[in-house]
């Protein structure tokens, strides 16, 4: 039904003029733009309506005349009075609509709102708001003087009416507030007990007003009178005598002195006689004397009315009076528990409980113009609230996890990200939720972030979490016009972003340059041949650097909320845009003040009957409750009550809810407690003329029969369809263009406004659909659907055949129209409605290849965002499109779509179908030249699947295409005289060779591209061809010129310098000199990694390389180059461990390390830390880590090195079995350590002669140390030579490398050494050096580990005054580092010797 509100408008008397002259004054009220269909509509409800009051005026005269109150004076009221000011302003009242006439309307208190009677008229000479003195009232005063005193001053009007009383609305308001505080104060008693106040106690002379301001009060209530037996006198157990009383007082109160006249008539029951019960007595004290038996029983069919019993009506007393309707009505209805009427005829509308009084005083102070003074009933339909009902328990822990988020603090480091979930059907309220958490929020100082993805229609990507962010930072920055305040979050985002971050965030949120308007434009590197490789690290660090916004916006002053809704519309991208921003930034920017835990909370809603256990989202979502670092709250909307769904009905229809719960029942019962489906079933209710509004009774109408019978919806989406069909043509030809788009902006509206899909003005009908609350139009000019639901029921209204018509219609459309001059925007709509169409329905192949052309386009630019999933999908639906023609005619766009789907698919692991692509590029390449970039993508899938023997083969073999062949077969001896040969050009050119030209011969560039891919594979097979890979681009760079990766391959050459020439600072210079030739950030990860594992080490302190390692991580992980960031991370974690870092903090460390490879799916280097995690725990006696599912399986050693070795991943097996050699060696495990030695020992020293990996030198000293011990128990010359052998090393390394990391090592093998060949003194001196140095150079665990050899070792001597301090000091040792199970294990040990 359309809405009355929008097209009817009234003006009061004296707002214009009229055309007949300048100085005749407009009627009371008159229609202003409205349409004769409207008009016809009006006059027949109208029509309708004074039959109604015809009807009821002849039932009154057939029941008698009124029975009116007296007045002050004692003189009897007569009717005459009463309709005395009627007759006066019978003129004016018929002016209330054209040509009708509502003199039967009797309320005085209506015909004043709608103007029968004006206010400060009088009778023509009392002058206009004549005000009495103004009286200060005393703070506390009897209820009886408040009301007299409130009858003398007389505030907005002196007009007479009816029997002398005047309506006052700031009286009845302060009288409304009095009424309110009495009934809850009567709520109060009556839950201590019944009996604390009695019946007859609830007077107005027992009420005192406490508080003449507020309108507080209390009862002076006198003590209960006792039996015979001490007990109280026996009450009424319901509180329908106590209503009774009260309303007493209400009728007093409001009518400003009027008492109460009680009826005479049966006011108590007879008692029953012998003969007949309390059931006949009833019958004849309600009964009317004139019915017939039949009427009776027909009367008892229905409702009890007020009317129908012997009592004279109060209504229509109370509203001659000149009360409101709705205080007429609660009055009337509290009178109505007279005693004297049983329960079984009182009035349906009587009231039966003090909460109910409560409830409808509450609707009259809060919002006094619709409930109390009943203006807005001229609406004539339901107008639903924009509240939240039924969800307080749901809201109220949404605010207790915000409170928490709230209160942490910035020493609080690794708190779990604070997320909660909303599920539910549609429209169960989810967003109407959220819209009220983030209203509560905001009201404490939250800023708020919202987000909602649109259903079905893929938008530009990731376009709807960078809008939401556009919107947030827009109104930040108004907020900095207009304020100045915000000066805080532009210094947080400054310091949180380099010029190149802010560059690229400004791309994508144009709204961040008025928050930082020095735009720091920086020149963009040159791009590669293959810049789909960087695909991967472009996504990752969108994802950081959309993290360090997010952390940026938020504050412990100003927390922020970030909503997103309707997230089973999400797309890939997003969703793991949102998982990212969900697990948080892990590390602490330098740059950041901000430390400590995020103070951000995200509140996501999705339909919980849409999403399959396998969807993303759902898998999202389990992952985030099994994560360790989010704490998740999971809230299911379940369906409305009868209560709540009465709250909805009630306050729509601006009508006590008592009187609604018979309709809100049934309305219940239809729509099942779904609060979309209970406003669209009142609209339908409406529609039908099932409900309808009765201005004579001043009240809403139904027929519960017909409700009861009217047919169950199968949803919101048929009671949706019943209303679309009423709609005009173009106005739902218009909602169905727009349910092609979703949201219809005012970019698109440009070009679909006129002449599209037959409507000739698509804006009209849209503006027609606002009006019946189907879209609404925001301020930018845009449309929306109020509700998803409409655009689903719009959308899927139309025929499938005419739906294809239509994308097609509304695609071409837009092609034509944007020719010139179009937008992304624009771009990504036309790309989905193409998507839709369908290849099959376009037959023409000139429009198949535009379509493909158009997707191509929409896929390059889906990877600059980059959204790899959406650009798959682009150009594979693009390869749909060319179907038969594909590597026919369009060769070049064929090879195009096909290399680029194979790059997009490497990106999201779709492993067969990026096979499936890359062989047909292969096959049908015209040159080898095509294949290069597939032969690019196919190294890189296969590195990082770990087929390194495969991928080493294909870079070969693109390597001798491209000029630069390389023999495979090469030994030892070889690779040091290409490092010597090497070595020399270096030093010939070293001083010019920053100087250098940069390479411009493309062959040669895309040598180093190849090159740089096989020395990624070399590096973790620990294969020769790594040292000669670097050799090769030195000399590409030294001929050629520099390169992007130049400063990657001298890193390259400075490692295999320091581990296959032994040659620590020439190797350390060269590393040095690496970070100086690298221009390219993205490649600072690489040259890290290559430089500080090993080489750094020989030169520099290990605990001064730690942070260097982090920070390091930090900046490859912030560029997205994700390999080298969790290379360094793994780098950095061994490193911490073997150098004797606190167990407590790198526990944690490792562990959110852990969740953060898992997010990101790092498989390899997660496997490499999984023994550490483990190792860790058994030394601490921590629970143990749970690891994801899919990486439980390699929780065991065994397994893990199983798998490595069939990976032929050397370096994951030398840091696993390092790792178990040190954990067998610490926990004096030798018999499992011997085995492992004798099992891997060999392999090792094979594969490590050539290149030797940081692992290993630390695996060097334990396995020394497990190798004098197995001497001295066995006797074998062979553990000997191993320890000597180790020995050997650290002497090397202390003398030509870091003194500092090697020496308390190399003494305390030497120390070991002597003891095996019983050199006691020699040995006792070298202990202690070691000691010391261990603990000079803060090798915590190396000290405990020396100072317990050296406790065996002086037991083992006999000296046990000496064996016991050293060992209480390795206690102590262990204890500091962390490991309390070790320390205990010792502890247990010391005793066993002591004893």
């Amino acid at each position: 039904m359309t809405s009355w509100r929008s097209t009817i408008a009234f003006k009061q008397k004296g707002e214009g003029k009229e055309d007949g002259g300048e100085g005749e004054i407009a009627r009371p009220f008159e229609f202003v733009s409205l349409d004769q269909q409207r008009k016809q509509k009006w006059k027949s409800f109208m029509s309708n309506l004074e039959d109604e009051c015809c009807q009821e005026d002849a039932a009154e005269i057939g029941q008698g005349q009124t029975q009116l109150p007296k007045a002050k004076g004692g003189e009897e009221a007569t009717p005459g009075k009463e309709t005395e000011g009627v007759k006066e302003n019978g003129d004016r009242g018929q002016s209330l609509m054209p040509g009708r006439n509502f003199s039967s309307i009797s309320s005085l208190y209506m015909q004043q709102l709608r103007g029968d009677i004006h206010l400060g008229l009088g009778d023509g000479n009392t002058p206009k708001n004549i005000s009495a003195p103004i009286v200060t009232l005393p703070p506390t005063l009897p209820l009886r003087d408040w009301v007299e005193h409130h009858a003398n001053c007389n505030r907005t009007s002196l007009s007479r009416m009816g029997m002398g009383k005047q309506i006052d609305k700031a009286y009845l308001e302060d009288a409304a507030a009095v009424a309110l505080s009495l009934a809850r104060k009567l709520l109060e008693c009556c839950g201590e007990g019944s009996a604390l106040v009695r019946n007859e106690d609830i007077t107005i002379d027992n009420v005192i007003v406490s508080d003449t301001k507020s309108g507080d009060i209390e009862f002076v209530v006198r003590r209960p009178r006792c039996g015979s037996d001490g007990d109280y006198p026996a009450q009424d157990p319901s509180q329908r005598s106590k209503i009774c009383a009260l309303g007493r007082i209400y009728y007093e109160v409001f009518t400003q002195g009027t008492p109460c006249e009680v009826s005479t008539k049966q006011q108590f029951a007879p008692a029953p006689t012998s003969d007949e019960n309390a059931f006949d007595v009833a019958l004849k004290i309600t009964s009317v004397d004139d019915a017939q038996p039949d009427d009776r029983v027909e009367k008892r069919k229905h409702p009890r009315r007020e009317s129908e019993s012997d009592c004279p009506s109060r209504y229509t007393t109370l509203q001659t009076l000149g009360l409101p309707p709705s205080i007429s009505r609660l009055v009337a209805d509290m009178l109505a528990n007279q005693e004297g009427q049983g329960d079984l005829f009182r009035p349906d509308r009587s009231v039966s409980s003090l909460t109910d009084v409560v409830c409808d005083l509450e609707h009259m102070v809060d919002d006094p113009n619709s409930y109390l003074h009943d203006s807005l009933l001229m609406r004539l339909e339901p107008v639903v609230q924009d509240k939240l009902y039924g969800r307080e328990t749901e809201l109220r822990a949404c605010l207790e996890v915000a409170e928490d988020v709230s209160k942490q603090t910035p020493a609080e480091m690794f708190t779990p990200q604070s997320v909660i979930m909303i599920s539910g059907f549609s429209g169960s309220g989810k967003s109407t939720l959220v819209r009220e958490v983030s209203t509560q929020l905001c009201k404490l100082g939250w800023r708020c972030l919202q987000c909602k993805f649109p259903q079905e229609v893929r938008l530009q990507p990731l376009s709807t979490i960078t809008s939401a962010f556009d919107h947030f930072l827009e109104d930040i920055a108004r907020g900095m016009l207009e304020n100045g305040d915000k000066q805080g979050i532009v210094d947080q985002v400054t310091n949180s972003f380099d010029d190149s971050d802010m560059n690229v965030l400004c791309g994508l949120i144009p709204a961040l340059r008025k928050l930082v308007p020095v735009a720091r434009e920086t020149p963009k590197p040159n791009e590669s041949s293959f810049s789909s490789g960087d695909a991967n690290a472009s996504k990752c660090r969108l994802h950081f650097l959309l993290g360090l916004l997010v952390r940026a916006l938020s504050s412990p002053m100003e927390p922020l909320v970030v909503v997103m809704d309707d997230l089973q519309f999400s797309d890939m991208a997003s969703l793991e845009v949102i998982n990212s921003l969900v697990e948080g930034v892990q590390y602490e920017d330098s740059t950041s003040d901000n430390r400590g835990s995020q103070h951000v909370m995200f509140v996501g809603c999705y339909r919980n009957n849409v999403v399959s256990d396998s969807d993303p989202l759902a898998v999202s979502i389990q992952q985030m409750s099994e994560s360790s670092t989010i704490r998740l709250k999971e809230i299911s909307l379940d369906r409305l009550s009868s209560e709540d769904v009465n709250a909805i009905v009630g306050d729509s229809l601006f009508c006590p809810h008592r009187l609604t719960r018979s309709l809100s029942s049934l309305i219940h019962q239809k729509s099942a407690g779904n609060p979309l489906f209970v406003k669209e079933f009142s609209h339908s209710m409406l529609t039908l003329h099932i409900l309808s509004c009765s201005l004579s009774r001043h009240q809403w109408m139904w027929d519960e029969d017909v409700i009861q019978m009217k047919a169950v919806f199968n949803g919101v989406g048929d009671l949706l369809s019943g209303r679309l069909k009423i709609l005009p043509k173009d106005v739902l030809a218009s909602l169905q263009v727009m349910s092609c788009f979703y949201v219809l902006s005012s970019d698109l509206l440009v070009y679909v406004k006129n002449n599209v899909c037959g409507v000739s003005d698509i804006v009209a009908g849209l503006d027609s659909a606002a009006k019946e609350l189907l879209v609404k139009k925001k301020a930018d000019g845009s449309y929306h659907f109020v509700h998803d639901m409409v655009r689903q029921t719009v959308y899927g209204g139309i025929e499938k055949k005419d739906r294809v018509i239509m994308l097609k219609e509304l695609t071409d459309t837009l092609i034509a129209r944007t020719v010139e001059g179009r937008r992304d925007s624009v771009l990504f709509v036309i790309v989905d409605l193409i998507n839709r169409v369908r290849p099959t329905n376009t037959p023409i192949a000139e429009e198949r290849v535009c379509y493909a052309k158009l997707l191509r386009l929409a896929g390059e630019k889906a990877i600059q965002t980059p959204d790899f999933p959406t650009a798959f999908e682009y150009f594979e639906s693009g390869i749909s499109f060319l179907g038969d023609g594909l590597w026919g005619d369009e060769y070049e766009l064929s090879l195009a779509l096909c290399t680029k789907a194979a790059a997009a698919g490497c990106a999201i692991a779709k492993t067969h179908l990026v096979k499936q692509r890359l062989a047909e590029v292969f096959v049908n390449a015209k040159c080898y030249e095509d294949k290069l970039e597939s032969k690019h993508l196919l190294i890189e899938s296969l590195v990082v699947t770990g087929s390194l023997e495969e991928a080493l083969k294909h870079s070969l073999e693109v390597l001798d295409y491209l000029g630069e062949p390389i023999s495979n077969d090469f030994d030892d001896e070889a690779v040091r005289d290409e490092l010597t040969n090497t070595r020399k050009c270096v030093h010939q050119i070293r001083p010019s060779l920053d100087n250098l030209p940069p390479m411009k011969d493309p062959q040669k560039i895309k040598a180093m591209i190849f090159l740089r891919l096989a020395l990624a594979s070399c590096y973790q097979q620990i294969s020769r061809f790594f040292a000669i890979g670097a050799c090769r681009m030195i000399k590409l760079t030294i001929s050629h010129g520099l390169h992007e990766l130049s400063g990657v391959a001298m890193a390259a050459l400075s490692y295999a310098y320091t581990t296959v020439l032994k040659d620590y600072t020439e190797g350390h210079k060269l590393g040095k000199l690496a970070f100086m030739l690298n221009k390219e950030p993205k490649y600072t990860g690489d040259i890290a990694a290559a430089t500080m594992d090993v080489t750094s080490i020989f030169k520099e302190p290990i605990q001064a390389l730690l942070p260097s390692l982090l920070e390091a991580h930090k900046a490859a992980f912030k560029r997205g180059t994700m390999l080298s960031a969790f290379q360094l991370l793994h780098h950095y974690c061994f490193h911490s461990f073997l150098s004797g870092s606190p167990l407590n903090a790198l526990d944690k460390e490792v562990k959110s390390f852990l969740c953060l490879m898992s997010r990101h799916k790092i498989v390899r280097h997660y496997l490499i830390l999984i023994p550490m995690c483990n190792f860790m725990s058994k030394l601490s006696g921590a629970k143990k880590f749970t690891h994801c599912d899919r990486f439980q399986e390699y929780e065991d050693n065994a397994s893990n090195i199983k798998h490595a070795f069939e990976k032929k991943d050397i370096s994951r097996c030398g840091a696993i079995i390092t790792l178990e050699v040190v954990e067998h060696f610490i926990f004096r495990r030798m018999d499992s350590a011997e085995r492992i030695l004798r099992q891997y020992q060999d392999f090792f020293d094979l594969h490590e002669r050539v290149v030797v990996q940081f692992h290993a030198i630390h695996r060097t000293l334990y396995s020394g140390l497990i190798a004098f011990y197995l001497f001295r128990e066995s006797g074998d010359q062979f553990w000997m030579d191993r320890g000597m052998t180790s020995q050997r090393k650290y002497e090397r390394w202390t003398r030509d490398g870091c003194q500092w990391n090697f020496e308390n090592k190399y003494l305390l093998l030497t120390a070991e050494l002597h003891s095996c060949i019983g050199e006691i003194g020699q040995a006792t001196e070298m202990y202690q050096r070691a000691i010391a140095s261990a603990r000079d150079h803060r090798f915590i665990h190396e000290e405990a580990i020396a100072n317990e050899l050296a406790g065996y070792f002086h037991s083992e001597k006999g000296t046990k005054d000496i064996s016991a301090p050293l060992l209480e000091r390795a206690i102590v040792c262990y204890r500091t580092w962390g490991a309390k199970k070790k320390a205990y294990q010792l502890q247990q040990t010391l005793l066993s010797m002591s004893n």
